[in-house]
């Protein structure tokens, strides 16, 4: 290699260094130059009184509400954030949007080029070709400072996720709707009367028996003959949930965190009340099922249709289904077996899980045409009532039973269904539902939600004179 050659290398790295500096500064410049139009509009906005008053101006490092940026997408009929981009807010149409509203536009679209000018310069990015790219084709935009502490907070505000390398923060984002668990509607918990009780414990008087006239001799004295009685004693027992919220979850979730938390924790009350109607025990020995070991479990509240029906099988109590499926016979030796407890179709109600009620669905009594005609299964797909009687489905049915009815975790494949008399029992309610939120100490930060309800399940004695309520038990799942 000759000096002369050497010579024409140095010259050409320099003249490249040059190009690159001035290249550099130029950016730099149009930065600038950005920046200040950005501030002059501001400054109009404001010296016009557009900025006073306003409700909602951002800050940054600050989360906004997500119904302030929803909002803000309609007013300028946006579909999304990427759409509300290429809105021009000194657009004639958009005069009639509030002033605030419309420099938290510019303010947004001001972060969003800056951060995009910034991986450009200094991460690589593509340059912008004639039309302004779109912002997801510069995949580093969120890796400067400056967009993470500016622009991202805002970017969440939209419900938009900010947590990878930038290049979807655009197209996709946070669903601003919470996909629940799904559950079934949990109707057998509302279908039970409710007795407000005056005092705790509270006793409720009924009539155990009647009497009837006899034949009375001429001038003979009668015997006195009184009706039995008896009394239903309710002691209310306290159900609570709670749950600790962080800020940050409130802050950074696109969905209204706060209000779902609040709607879960008063869910739960209803959820406890429905499994404890169907499968409560508070026997002293512990409960039925070798699974429900906690003393805080609501299960152990209150003896429950399960437990009632299987500790009243010498009297109709339950029926074996022969680890089978759900079939007509044994549905009508239900109704069958309580006697006139069980006649007045208004007042009964069968009660399935899942696996019974899709059973009872396939039924040919119910679901042939020429039967039962227009509420056939075969056209509704659903059982409304089965011989007149309302068909309950929930999801509190335990599908993980023995054939006696109860869990041992041993056999765990088995099913039960309910026939009940819904007159014959009650919730005994000292304390209606009721939910509680506020905000913990200062130092730590988040949401305090907390649910209550006072409650109990009572219903007539069974026995040899009462079986208002009958258990299927030992169903094939």
């Amino acid at each position: 290699m000759t000096k002369k050659t050497v010579a024409a290398d140095i010259a050409r790295l320099a003249d490249s260094t040059e190009k690159q500096s001035l290249d550099f500064k130029a950016r730099l410049l149009k930065i600038e130059a950005k920046q200040k139009e950005y501030d002059a509009k501001a400054a109009d906005f404001i010296s016009s009184g557009g900025g006073s008053g306003s409700p909602h101006i951002y800050i940054p490092g600050r989360t906004t509400s997500n119904s302030y940026e929803q909002k803000m997408l309609h007013s300028f009929g946006a579909k999304n954030l990427p759409d509300l981009l290429t809105k021009n807010a000194g657009f004639p149409g958009f005069n009639g949007v509030e002033a605030g509203m419309r420099l938290n536009l510019l303010k947004l679209k001001e972060a969003v080029d800056i951060s995009r000018f910034i991986s450009q310069i200094y991460y690589g990015d593509k340059l912008d070709q004639g039309e302004v790219e779109h912002p997801a084709a510069c995949k580093n935009m969120l890796t400067s400072y400056y967009a993470r502490e500016v622009l991202v907070p805002m970017l969440r505000a939209f419900g938009t996720g900010a947590a990878g390398e930038g290049a979807e923060w655009v197209p996709t984002g946070i669903s601003t709707q919470f996909v629940e668990e799904f559950e079934l509607e949990k109707r057998v918990a509302m279908i039970f009367r409710d007795m407000p009780l005056p005092t705790n414990p509270w006793n409720l008087s009924v009539q155990s028996g009647v009497t009837v006239a006899r034949i009375a001799a001429e001038g003979t004295a009668l015997t006195s003959a009184n009706f039995g009685t008896a009394v239903i004693s309710f002691d209310a027992t306290k159900l609570g949930e709670f749950y600790a919220l962080p800020e940050e979850l409130n802050e950074d979730s696109a969905p209204a965190i706060l209000a779902i938390a609040r709607q879960e924790v008063v869910e739960a009350q209803v959820r406890a009340r429905e499994t404890i109607i169907l499968n409560g025990d508070d026997s002293g020995g512990g409960h039925m099922d070798a699974d429900v070991v906690a003393a805080t479990d609501a299960r152990k509240l209150a003896k429950g249709l399960r437990k009632l029906g299987l500790d009243n099988s010498g009297n109709g109590g339950d029926v074996n289904f022969a680890a089978g499926a759900v079939t007509v016979p044994f549905l009508d030796l239900m109704r069958n077996q309580g006697g006139k407890f069980m006649t007045g179709v208004t007042d009964l109600a069968y009660i399935f899980g899942p696996t019974g009620y899709n059973q009872a669905v396939a039924l040919t009594e119910v679901s042939s045409v020429d039967q039962i005609g227009n509420n056939a299964t075969l056209i509704t797909g659903a059982l409304a009532n089965f011989r007149g009687i309302p068909v309950m489905i929930s999801d509190f049915i335990r599908e993980d039973l023995n054939a006696s009815g109860v869990q041992d975790g041993i056999t765990t494949d088995r099913t039960v269904c309910h026939l009940v008399n819904l007159r014959r029992y009650w919730v005994g309610v000292r304390r209606p539902i009721r939910s509680r939120v506020m905000m913990d100490l200062p130092d730590q930060d988040r949401w305090l939600l907390a649910s209550y309800s006072r409650i109990d399940f009572k219903g007539h004695a069974q026995g040899a004179t009462e079986t208002s309520t009958v258990v299927g038990r030992n169903i094939q799942v």
